[in-house]
Order: structure tokens, then C-alpha cells, then sequence
């Protein structure tokens, strides 16, 4: 999986649904980008920035850990 992936659009969606779910006064922090909110890692998802693409990952990675699903996300 790398960052230059491309990326389908149900994917996205999927990532924006799980995003959508966290509380409002959540923030992220992602290594050396900084610390971002909700509405920032949904909109950078959105726009496929290479932040974007690095948050679908991780979301991703997360999913494929989870008993059950590790088949049906296989990359």
C-alpha cells in the first residue's frame, strides 16, 4: 500500500463515514504533520492529499486488524 495509491471512491466514503463518528472536540495528532481536527482530516480525505491518503491508511490498517473484516479489505 502506498501513498500514491489510487484511491476508489467507496473507500473514501468509508473513511469519511468512520471519521463523521467521532466527537466534534476530538483532535488527531499525525506524526510530524501536526495535530488536526475532525473537519480537517475529513476535508484532507475529501481532497486526497497525500495527508488524506496516510489517514485512509491508517484507517484502513485499522479494519484489516479487526477479526472478520481482514478478508474482505485485503489490498
Amino acid at each position: 500500500y502506498r501513498l500514491t495509491m489510487d484511491i476508489q471512491q467507496s473507500t473514501v466514503e468509508l473513511v469519511v463515514a468512520r471519521l463523521t463518528t467521532m466527537p466534534p472536540d476530538v483532535k488527531l495528532s499525525i506524526g510530524r504533520h501536526g495535530t488536526f481536527s475532525k473537519d480537517q482530516l475529513i476535508s484532507e480525505v475529501k481532497n486526497g492529499t497525500k495527508l488524506g491518503k496516510q489517514v485512509i491508511e491508517m484507517q484502513l490498517n485499522y479494519l484489516r486488524k479487526m477479526p472478520g473484516l481482514s478478508e474482505s479489505l485485503a489490498p
